[in-house]
């Protein structure tokens, strides 16, 4: 049994509390994660998507990043081509660094049921190392179920997050195929309890402790 681990902020003193993982139907269900929660930033983070500042987009330039799809067409997990936004460098500001915006509104298929995209931020520490990632998904009772696992109604797509800056977000490598399946995996409890009748709010970064880093990895 795996067990999510959470800090629950109550009265005056903080509680350690477990959550069992449901059981799921695919096979990527990490070993013995650990999961760290900020109290203080349990709040929806839907800045990338849903409340993106207003630009030019006729000066924006549009490159494609590979992302992480799990959909609800089909059942394995697949790399999928997501177009990015780049905002125009500043003239007044040199030293302003132009933000790069998903727009991944084309890998939903549940539009017309649920327009409004959620995201959250997932830090992985794996042995020495440290990768980020972005978690796009839907709520709602009408979305389809998701293909890859039964716990998890739409489309989830995951990109990864620059090192540096991270707010923007960088191309996903093919050897991150484990690597993303793992922080999925990982993510399902959070998804289940926000989409399910426990309404609970996305964390602002979930931090995942992995002992062993994944092998082949730069």
């Amino acid at each position: 049994m795996v067990a999510i681990i959470g800090w629950v902020r109550r009265s005056r003193v903080d509680a350690r509390v477990t959550f069992p993982l449901p059981r799921m139907k695919t096979k990527d269900q990490p070993s013995n994660p650990h999961y760290t929660l900020d109290p203080l930033h349990t709040v929806p983070t839907d800045a990338m998507v849903n409340n993106r500042p207003k630009v030019n987009v006729s000066q924006c330039t549009v490159k494609p990043l590979r992302s992480r799809h799990f959909s609800t067409a089909h059942q394995a997990p697949r790399f999928a081509s997501t177009p990015t936004q780049i905002e125009p460098p500043n003239p007044h500001n040199p030293n302003y660094k132009p933000k790069r915006r998903p727009l991944v509104e084309a890998h939903f298929s549940d539009e017309a049921r649920q327009a409004f995209i959620h995201d959250f931020l997932v830090q992985l520490k794996h042995g020495r190392k440290v990768s980020r990632f972005c978690v796009f998904l839907k709520r709602g009772k009408a979305l389809s179920p998701n293909a890859h696992t039964n716990i998890v109604a739409g489309d989830v797509i995951i990109m990864r997050v620059g090192q540096k800056d991270p707010e923007t977000l960088v191309n996903m490598r093919p050897t991150d195929r484990a690597m993303v399946d793992y922080v999925f995996a990982a993510c399902l409890h959070r998804i289940f309890r926000f989409q399910g009748p426990q309404r609970t709010l996305l964390p602002k970064e979930l931090i995942i402790v992995r002992p062993r880093a994944f092998p082949g990895l730069p």
